[in-house]
């Protein structure tokens, strides 16, 4: 190899503006790393930067217009705004926060839903992340400073981020204590000692009062801080490492942990309301649906739906997956996807080859972010594994480290000495992000939200009764019309959440019954003619609803009544419309 690449800094090729490879006879900060004038070139640089990935996705996303609304973030947003939520040991500070959000909002006089409240809240606390990570993790790993911008868009740009980044869910407000436990873990991957364990277990500690998951990130780090100093022969460093780690995690989730428990002790123990689902606040038929099963088919299909989610967390494979799993024949609509998640994947192998490569002359371990990138994906995917379920919020903690990997592109300051690979990795990254912003754009902030809510309205206008599975969007938009609120509905999700199904189906078929008796019109949206193992219906399955008997039941009173498409809903219709009632 060539001579090494100047890097970003103030001192030469290991002097990134926090580079901790330094002479001893350097004088050195309390962090071990050398001083720089504060009014350095590269540090105005990196600073600028931060503040642009602060300012302006955030301005654009309150200019741009959103759509999107979910079923979990409408149904969150009004427990916020109404008051009914409680203290959830998997994500106690997500509550509190955006309940207190919302409730600034009102008191400002502002009468937006508040559903777009919290898009709102998601869309800052994104644009921190990015910040942050611009400010502390890019500058450390790129050999140049659009390096280090590129390696941003990664985090901005992959797809599960992006997606949570304009959602109405809360899962967005982890990420800048996420990218924060990245900050620390590199300086002390680096070898940085000096009450750095400490700090990366406070940080991590936050990071698991957002979302619980986040807690495996400690204990993944540990072990790879514990075997470098195994490595160099160090046994008491690393166990000094790892006990100041847990201590860390200790003192910061520790406390308000406790604290929130303290009302509950009465009713339910510590360790319960720490490991059981909600806190023990769902009914134990929810809590059961959720998991890994543990046999070899369980093992095996959760590890699926784990690399599944990590995969779509970097490109959205909904499509090919639908098409695999339903059996459905190949189109372009289904195989373009999967074309850009290579495209991306092969990106992310040249830059991370780069960086092995560069590491190589002294040792792996000299090469902090493939060392933090093990970590991290083995604590997310098995988080992902243990849990059994692909959602996006499980797995879009992965994008700063696809931001990591990013950074270890090599640098040039003339185009002849790029190398070929690596302006085809740039090439293909860049496709693949631009791919992510248009189908974001396209499905999310384009979303139809008024059309589809006038569509629903027409459907179910005159029913006595509306039938649909649950967690859809037929749901959310039956949820979110005060039109439709006032047809009476019945949720497949919701029955069976109840009771088992020997007692649920028959008093699904009841309902029906009983409106048919009124000479009423019943409207079953999206049960039949949809994949059969299309959301929810693997969700109903793990509580013991099978499609074919919910099928077979309402067939019983259906008849032979045709099923049509209307927009995005397949719609069968039992009994007829009170005269003038619909269109």
């Amino acid at each position: 190899m060539g001579p090494a690449t100047p890097r970003l800094g103030t001192g030469g090729p290991d002097s990134n503006s926090g580079r901790s490879r330094v002479s001893s006879r350097q004088p050195v900060d309390r962090l071990g790393l050398p001083p720089s004038p504060p009014s350095s070139p590269p540090d105005r640089h990196h600073r600028l930067d931060a503040l642009t990935w602060l300012l302006v996705p955030a301005l654009a996303l309150a200019v741009l217009p959103n759509g999107f609304v979910s079923a979990d973030g409408l149904g969150q947003s009004l427990a916020f705004s109404t008051g009914r939520w409680h203290l959830n040991p998997n994500h106690l500070l997500f509550d509190p926060l955006a309940a207190g959000w919302i409730a600034l909002w009102k008191l400002a006089g502002c009468r937006w839903h508040p559903a777009d409240v919290l898009e709102v809240l998601s869309g800052i606390s994104g644009a921190l992340a990015l910040a942050l990570f611009r400010l502390l993790v890019a500058p450390r790993l790129a050999a140049a400073r659009w390096l280090a911008n590129q390696a941003t868009a990664y985090v901005a740009f992959s797809s599960a981020f992006l997606r949570l980044w304009v959602s109405d869910e809360v899962q967005m407000v982890q990420m800048p204590l996420v990218v924060l436990v990245a900050a620390v873990a590199i300086r002390r991957l680096e070898g940085d000692r000096r009450g750095l364990s400490l700090a990366l277990g406070v940080a991590v500690g936050l990071a698991a009062l957002c979302f619980v998951s986040n807690a495996l990130l400690g204990v993944s780090l540990a072990a790879a801080i514990s075997w470098q100093h195994l490595a160099r022969r160090e046994p008491r460093r690393a166990t000094a490492s790892v006990a100041a780690i847990a201590a860390g995690m200790t003192l910061a989730a520790g406390p308000p942990l406790l604290a929130a428990w303290l009302p509950r002790a009465h009713t339910i123990g510590l360790v319960d309301w720490l490991t059981r689902y909600d806190g023990g606040a769902s009914p134990t038929r929810v809590t059961g649906a959720y998991g890994l099963v543990v046999s070899p088919s369980g093992v095996l299909t959760a590890s699926v739906r784990a690399a599944y989610g990590a995969a779509s967390s970097l490109v959205d494979l909904a499509a090919p997956a639908a098409m695999v799993r339903d059996g459905q024949p190949a189109t372009l609509a289904a195989l373009i996807p999967a074309l850009v998640f290579a495209a991306a994947v092969a990106a992310l192998a040249i830059f991370g080859t780069a960086a092995w490569r560069e590491a190589a002359n002294g040792s792996a371990e000299r090469s902090p972010a493939l060392l933090l990138a093990l970590a991290w994906f083995s604590a997310v995917l098995a988080f992902g594994v243990f849990w059994d379920n692909s959602d996006d919020q499980f797995y879009f903690q992965l994008a700063p480290i696809f931001g990591a990997i990013a950074a270890g592109a090599p640098a040039a300051r003339t185009v002849r000495e790029r190398r070929p690979a690596a302006w085809l990795g740039t090439a293909l990254g860049a496709a693949a992000l631009l791919w992510n912003v248009g189908d974001v754009a396209t499905h999310r902030l384009l979303y139809p939200r008024a059309e589809r809510v006038a569509l629903i309205e027409r459907e179910v206008a005159g029913a006595c009764l509306v039938v649909f599975p649950g967690f859809d969007e037929a749901q959310l938009l039956l949820s979110w019309s005060p039109r439709a609120m006032k047809v009476p509905r019945l949720s497949i999700v919701e029955l069976a959440i109840a009771e088992p199904p020997a007692t649920g189906l028959p008093r699904l078929t009841k309902r029906i019954d009983a409106c048919l008796v009124r000479h009423g019109r019943v409207v079953l949206l999206d049960v039949f003619a949809t994949p059969r193992l299309r959301a929810p219906w693997k969700y109903l399955l793990r509580l013991g609803y099978e499609r074919a008997a919910v099928e077979a039941a309402l067939a019983a009173v259906a008849g032979e009544t045709p099923t049509r498409r209307s927009g995005p809903f397949t719609v069968r219709e039992i009994g007829r419309p009170p005269a003038g009632s619909r269109r």
